[in-house]
């Protein structure tokens, strides 16, 4: 199939998600367009490596967060906790002083909602809105860890990393434990510590640190470990019965 006619097919399935209205499964995007199998499944993974398609699993698919954010330029879903948030992430760098962030699953990518930094020289910065991949350091893997699994399945299966089963041993280790820690794995000397913050059992975002390795001994990892879970947990609290 040729550029312009993949493109044009690309088209008519978004246009079929618009007018039903509702996820649709593979096999009624087929038959209502008349589009092989084979070109379906291609078109759709490319959808969802942009985050314009997300996959719901067992062959459902609904339209994806690139789609939704034409509608909420501003994030309005994520408003309200980062209200509530912003507060407890600076009281965090005062009790810790390290750099803290708030961030959230978009698409095939982490978007940082929000953080405050460290006032000590040698110290991490992230930007508000700033999107990484989601498969390197702490921040990112806490967040696919306890993702919901069919979504967490298809970021694995998006990754370019060779060794899909490392990661997801990784990752298997990480919802067991309930915290992620990174070494290195984004800025050289640096360690990343993060734990979800579930409603129920739905992720709607993450707690991270990330501060210089040295400063960072046993004692003051689990200090971390510790505090983070429990403003994860007043989070939660605050988004329930706000």
């Amino acid at each position: 199939m040729n550029d312009i006619k993949t493109i044009i097919k690309s088209n008519e399935i978004l246009r079929l998600f618009i007018n039903k209205s509702h996820p649709l499964h593979i096999k009624d995007i087929m038959q209502e367009l008349n589009i092989p199998q084979s070109t379906v499944y291609r078109i759709i993974k490319t959808h969802i490596s942009q985050g314009i398609i997300e996959s719901l699993g067992d062959g459902l698919y609904k339209p994806g967060w690139v789609i939704q954010a034409l509608y909420e330029p501003v994030y309005p879903r994520y408003s309200k906790l980062t209200k509530l948030t912003r507060p407890l992430l600076e009281e965090a760098v005062n009790q810790l002083g390290e750099t803290i962030i708030l961030t959230t699953l978009r698409g095939n990518h982490v978007l940082v909602l929000d953080t405050v930094e460290s006032n000590r020289n040698l110290r991490f910065s992230f930007n508000k809105n700033e999107v990484f991949l989601p498969y390197y350091g702490a921040s990112s893997k806490v967040l696919i860890a306890f993702a919901e699994e069919n979504y967490r399945n298809d970021l694995i299966n998006l990754s370019e990393e060779n060794n899909h089963e490392k990661l997801k041993q990784d990752l298997e280790n990480i919802k067991k434990d309930g915290y992620a820690i990174s070494y290195s794995e984004v800025d050289v000397g640096a360690i990343g510590i993060g734990v979800p913050i579930m409603i129920k059992k739905n992720l709607i975002g993450g707690l991270s640190v990330a501060a210089p390795e040295f400063r960072i001994d046993d004692k003051k990892k689990k200090e971390i470990i510790s505090y983070l879970k429990d403003m994860a947990n007043e989070i939660s609290f605050l988004m329930q019965n706000d």
